[in-house]
Formats: structure tokens, sequence, C-alpha cells
């Protein structure tokens, strides 16, 4: 009987402890730090079917409640990636270079919101 009662003592406490966690203090509670929205993206170029020689030029605007850290863009069947990362536009060869900085646009529009532009080469 003792050791039952210990027992529930020692759960207890430890609901106790687990419940009173402040989330801006405990790495245990997720409180504010966890996203519940998905971010939004919305292409404005290129149009649906249109016809891309070389290059492409991708525009549109992107947002989230908190803030958009990076955009990734990948396309099917080319190695070559393109990305913002912190309001800077940058491409690789492949997964295994290294990044380089290019020419393109990111405006902030509103808060956690920013309109984009970058030219992207779609030949290999």
């Amino acid at each position: 009987m003792k050791k039952i009662s210990c027992l529930y003592v020692i759960v207890l406490l430890a609901l106790l402890v687990l419940s009173s966690c402040d989330d801006s203090q405990s790495p245990i509670a997720l409180g504010r730090s966890l996203d519940l929205y998905a971010p939004e993206l919305a292409l404005a170029r290129p149009d649906f079917m249109e016809n891309i020689s070389d290059t492409a030029l991708i525009t549109g605007i992107v947002g989230d409640d908190t803030d958009v850290a990076t955009v990734l863009v990948t396309i099917e069947n080319i190695a070559r990636q393109w990305r913002n990362f912190q309001g800077t536009w940058q491409t690789r060869e492949n997964v295994n270079s290294e990044w380089q900085p290019i020419q393109g646009e990111w405006t902030v529009i509103g808060t956690g919101k920013y309109e984009f532009s970058v030219k992207v080469r779609v030949l290999c």
C-alpha cells in the first residue's frame, strides 16, 4: 500500500510540475513557439502553361503570420536551386554545392508579407 501511495504522490508531483510550465522558460512547453498556420504563397508569374525559353521570371507574394525566413525554389528535373535567405537571393548548382548570391527582389509589403521576383535559368 505504501508503494502505491508513493507512486501516486510521484505522479501527482510530476503532473503538477509539467502543468505549471511557463512557455517562455521551459523547454518542454510548446507555448507561442508552435506555429499552427501554414505560410501562403501566390505566384504571379510565370502564367500557367506560359512558354519559357532558357530563363523564367518568377514573381509572387509570400507571407506567414510570424515571418518568412526562407523561400526555396526548385524545378522538377533540374538540379539547380534558388532561395531567398533573410532577404538575399542565392542559387546553387546542386545540393552539394555552395550558395552564391544572385540578383532578385524581396520587398516587405506588410507584417510577415513579402513581394518577390527572381530570374531562374531553366536550361541545364
